[in-house]
């Protein structure tokens, strides 16, 4: 719980730095944007130096709904949603700080892993995806800003660790799929 704490501190010390100026939020796809049906687990970690902090991400998502959550490594639950074409459901536990949005962390684990042509389709204007002809590597961007970086571990990006840089908001993440299996 401790190293948890220390990276939603780092989170949150990042967010606090010199706010940039606000930018169109990027869309939540629909859960059939993923193009099947998939119930997967993923360890995510970051930090600084050499202290790093774990959470455990569970989603399921099907043609009409898609459902997340979010927990320490301890079992303690973060957040919850929920995505349907009702709209996002989502809720933070009352001691998980403000870094931890939950409407952020779908949006950047359907950056990381859903289909190119499904984010580009849905991007709103001023953004652009670039993905690497080897398909290991993405780059949004927001004009000329360079927004996001994500570095797969292999084509198939369920199988290797992702490397995951925000740069506006100046975190790292390391997203490990655990387990992914088709419902």
């Amino acid at each position: 719980m401790r190293l948890f704490a220390g990276l939603l501190l780092l989170l949150a010390l990042a967010a606090c730095r010199s706010l940039p100026a606000p930018l169109p939020p990027l869309p939540l796809l629909p859960p059939q944007a993923l193009g099947n049906s998939l119930a997967f687990t993923q360890k995510v970690s970051g930090g600084s130096g050499t202290q790093h902090d774990v959470m455990l991400v569970q989603a399921e998502v099907d043609t009409a709904r898609l459902a997340m959550a979010g927990s320490t490594a301890t079992g303690q639950v973060l957040f919850r949603l929920q995505l349907t074409a009702a709209g996002l459901q989502a809720e933070r536990a009352a001691w998980a700080p403000a870094a931890i949005d939950p409407a952020r962390i779908l949006a950047d684990c359907q950056l990381a892993f859903w289909p190119l042509d499904a984010i580009r389709t849905a991007l709103p204007a001023g953004y652009r995806l670039d993905e690497a002809a080897d398909g290991l590597s993405r780059t949004l961007w927001y004009g000329d800003e360079r927004i996001s970086s994500i570095r797969y571990g292999a084509r198939d990006r369920w199988s290797q660790p992702v490397q995951f840089t925000q740069h506006r908001w100046r975190y790292q993440l390391t997203i490990e799929t655990l387990s992914a299996e088709p419902l």
